[in-house]
């Protein structure tokens, strides 16, 4: 028997992976000590869990008013590049910001110029972008 995702399912899948990516991007950050998706309404790293929590909830409910609206473009294929913009919005700044942090300065030494330290970062972060989005798109074909 085979059984067909329908597409609250797949939207549910999606968003997973996308919480996933963002709980992982921020501890990351933590470590590099920086700061990203940095709004005056979303912040990740104030210490209430209620501003915490909010932020989540913010991000959950932007994923899901744009789903409806790039499905409707493009089908299943509109989720995908949904996830796409995701993960460019989110991977993006983090690598870009890590690639000018101090500790990442500290590991390659003083001598790299920055913008060879940043076009370094720029393929690492579409690397990783490409990884997550052939992942999305496998669980969108898993019937």
């Amino acid at each position: 028997m085979i059984l067909e995702n329908s597409i609250s399912i797949n939207i549910f899948y999606c968003l997973v992976i996308q919480l996933i990516t963002l709980v992982l991007s921020i501890e990351i950050s933590k470590l590099f000590e920086i700061k990203i998706m940095e709004f005056k309404i979303v912040n990740f790293y104030d210490p209430s869990k209620f501003k915490k929590i909010l932020s989540y909830l913010i991000f959950v409910v932007a994923y899901l008013v744009a789903s409806p609206i790039f499905l409707s473009l493009k089908g299943v294929f509109g989720l995908e590049i949904l996830n796409l913009v995701f993960f460019l919005i989110i991977i993006f700044e983090l690598f870009i910001k890590i690639g000018n942090s101090k500790r990442f300065i500290g590991w390659l030494g003083d001598g790299l110029d920055k913008t060879l330290r940043s076009f370094m970062m720029f393929i690492i972060s579409l690397n990783v972008i490409y990884f997550l989005t052939r992942i999305t798109h496998s669980i969108l074909l898993i019937k």
